[in-house]
């Protein structure tokens, strides 16, 4: 580690200038402990938890003046950190044990596993993409952080799996052409804090894969299909069209992030969407208790046509909170 060797001193004319030739100043780590007032392990280890944005430079690692700058006021503002923030930096980085210090870290601070999916993993993974499409990120820095994160969602995964009789099983699975996996292991994570088992296909999953899957496990009492675009919402209907054609009264849930395209709104034989892992987790939760007072003996139908019984009376409405951003299910 070169850090502790770095001259404490600015060069003549000031501290370093970033590489692109900006005037924005770009200090060691020595630097910038000093202008923070800590010890410069200090601001190493806030950089390898993802708290100071920080560049490396060959074996060295460069602040730049206004991350130290924008570190300083977040210390003196709120006390609800930057999770998703730190999170997406270390990702980037393809830092997972820096990754993972950003998650316990959240979770000492009493942040609940259902948060650290949710509002930190999945979240900086939307920003990621966002600023891929947006052209500031190349696709190699997408792959380097998916595959981070999957490491980090596998570790929740087994950090929290909950102890004795499940509520049932539920099949999860991203259709034919769909290949992001890793939004169906955060909602099958979810889904299982609810107290559920679940059988997690991944993506690209056949329709014939889906109905024998439905068709094996042991008290299904739902199924979710993932899509991430609206382009695959023909894959969706096929893989729905199988479990029906096998499991007529089982509940479907769409989720995805395209769930509520209005071509996914149209779909026949689902009973909910849902946007996220922790709305579906909610939804399948809804669904099945609601089965559980309203048993039917069938579902039939002509297809394109509403069932003449449905395991749930009408679609689950999910209304959006405009203050807080969150879904609620309606009663």
């Amino acid at each position: 580690m070169a850090e502790p060797f770095d001259d404490v001193s600015p060069p003549p004319g000031g501290a370093r200038s970033d590489a692109s030739g900006g005037d924005d100043p770009m200090l060691n780590l020595k630097q910038a402990a000093a202008v923070l007032r800590v010890h410069y392990m200090t601001v190493y280890r806030y950089v390898r938890q993802g708290r100071l944005e920080a560049e490396r430079s060959g074996t060295e690692w460069r602040v730049s003046a206004a991350a130290l700058e924008r570190f300083g006021g977040a210390q003196t503002g709120s006390d609800d950190a930057d999770w998703a923030g730190r999170l997406e930096r270390c990702l980037l980085a393809g830092d997972e044990v820096a990754a993972w210090r950003v998650v316990e870290s959240a979770l000492a601070a009493a942040r609940t596993p259902e948060f650290c999916y949710v509002d930190v993993v999945a979240a900086a993974l939307a920003s990621i993409g966002f600023r891929w499409e947006a052209g500031s990120l190349d696709v190699a820095d997408q792959y380097v952080a998916t595959a981070v994160a999957s490491r980090i969602v596998a570790r929740l995964g087994a950090r929290f799996r909950r102890p004795g009789r499940s509520k049932g099983s539920v099949v999860f699975g991203a259709p034919s052409g769909e290949h992001h996996s890793l939004p169906i292991s955060i909602a099958a994570d979810l889904v299982r804090l609810a107290g559920f088992d679940v059988l997690e296909l991944g993506a690209n999953v056949p329709p014939a894969a889906f109905a024998t899957a439905s068709a094996r496990t042991p008290r299904l009492v739902a199924v979710g299909v993932g899509i991430t675009c609206a382009e695959r919402v023909p894959a969706a209907q096929a893989a729905v069209d199988a479990v029906r054609a096998i499991a007529e009264a089982v509940p479907i849930v769409l989720g995805g992030s395209a769930a509520w395209d209005p071509l996914a709104a149209s779909m026949r034989g689902v009973d909910a969407w849902a946007l996220d892992g922790r709305e579906v987790a909610a939804v399948v939760t809804t669904l099945v208790g609601r089965a559980a007072n309203d048993r039917p003996a069938s579902r039939t139908g002509q297809a394109g046509a509403p069932p003449r019984i449905r395991a749930v009376p009408t679609p689950i409405p999910l209304a959006r909170d405009a203050t807080t951003g969150s879904s609620q299910l309606e009663a």
